[in-house]
């Protein structure tokens, strides 16, 4: 796993307007510590980290200046507060899955179903409501200037 100052160096090679990640709040069931481990990481790389000069003062002689993230969006959150329609890009959301193949033994499919049908059920319920047949959930938190 990535540590700190590789997360944020990637953020200030990379200049993100928005980073994607686990949410590590969740408190709502079970959740993997990798997952967690990932979410705290990555947030504390996003803010104070990333932005601020004091940290990594290293990685301005590598001509990585401080950058600001302006939001930072959690999947697997509690609560969410944005729906994205994902209709156009769900079968490649199901393949890239399908791949993962370390994963793939510990989802929890019911008998007779596939990952590919589980992953657009869900979606479905998801935008259920929104006039989009798929959609993806998030907990967006929004930077201050």
């Amino acid at each position: 796993m990535a540590d700190k100052q590789d997360v944020v160096r990637a953020i200030r090679k990379h200049r993100p307007h928005t980073v994607f990640v686990h949410d590590p709040y969740r408190i709502k069931g079970f959740q993997h510590r990798d997952h967690r481990k990932a979410g705290i990481t990555t947030t504390d790389a996003v803010y104070p980290f990333a932005r601020d000069h004091l940290h990594f003062p290293e990685h301005l002689a590598e001509g990585l200046e401080p950058h600001k993230v302006r939001e930072l969006w959690y999947w697997g959150m509690d609560e969410p507060n944005v729906i994205v329609d994902v209709t156009a890009s769900i079968d490649r959301q199901v393949a890239a899955l399908v791949r993962h193949e370390s994963q793939m033994p510990g989802f929890n499919v019911p008998p007779g179903e596939t990952i590919g049908a589980r992953v657009k059920r869900s979606a479905a319920e998801h935008a259920n409501g929104y006039g989009f047949e798929h959609g993806a959930v998030f907990r967006r938190l929004v930077a201050r200037r």
